[in-house]
């Protein structure tokens, strides 16, 4: 995805990320931390939803009160596909769907393996994991979980089905309105005010943006990559899994 006059942003060295400033979509560089405007849209800002984003090309997915949202980076329109969820993100070239926390059953991460799976609500894979959690992000087969305030990111080996020893946030204890990893490895972490970057494996801090910058939901990406170019298959759980329930179909709207 490229914008007319974010050139000099998107080739910054640690990479930038997406995020909804409550003014409309822009891109953050992760190096100078400078801003870049890409479209007004209708959808706010909500840290109680929108808190996770997946960056698939020129579309945006999030969730609302109303279901999962499709939102358009070039002119900020969106589509209601209306699949109720708490979180969402990309995840082995698709989309991974978190259920809603409150009153959630069976598995509450499930994999699309396109826009269309999404619209017929056809889940292409079901994964097992924590259910206390409301935000989250994905990095290889790696998922990260959050609380809406904490200074501990949570981590879950999709593959293996098992428990990661989760990321403390060197000097952070604050709420969590947007988290992504980088292709450099780097933990960026939103509050709404402020951006901070972490080392990806350790949580300890590396760098706070020059602020304020508000944003909520973060999904990053470095300066030569193409985010939803690749269409790699979901891995397997190699664990045997209980029989899960097919989702209710909420219908396309």
């Amino acid at each position: 995805m490229s914008s007319a006059g974010c050139e000099a942003l998107q080739a910054e060295t640690d990479g930038y990320c997406v995020t909804n400033t409550g003014d409309g979509l822009e891109l953050v560089g992760l190096s100078t931390g400078s801003m870049c405007a890409l479209a007004s849209t209708d959808v706010w800002a909500d840290p109680f939803y929108n808190a996770s984003l997946a960056w698939r090309g020129e579309f945006l997915y999030t969730c609302g009160a109303d279901g999962l949202l499709r939102i358009s980076l070039v002119g900020g329109t969106f589509e209601a596909i209306g699949l109720a969820c708490q979180a969402v993100t990309d995840f082995a070239g698709g989309i991974l769907r978190m259920t809603p926390v409150w009153g959630s059953i069976g598995s509450q991460y499930r994999w699309y393996e396109s826009r269309q799976s999404l619209l017929e609500n056809r889940v292409d894979r079901f994964y097992p994991g924590p259910m206390i959690n409301s935000r989250m992000t994905a990095s290889g087969s790696t998922l990260l979980t959050a609380w809406h305030s904490t200074g501990v990111i949570e981590r879950y080996d999709l593959v293996t089905g098992e428990s990661l020893s989760p990321i403390a946030l060197e000097g952070y204890d604050d709420w969590i309105f947007g988290f992504a990893v980088t292709p450099r490895n780097e933990l960026v972490v939103s509050d709404g005010i402020k951006i901070v970057v972490f080392e990806g494996d350790t949580g300890r801090r590396l760098r706070e943006l020059p602020g304020p910058r508000p944003a909520i939901g973060l999904a990053c990406t470095g300066p030569s990559e193409v985010r939803g170019a690749r269409n790699q298959r979901p891995p397997v759980v190699r664990r045997r899994l209980a029989t899960m329930p097919r989702s209710v179909v909420l219908g396309r709207r």
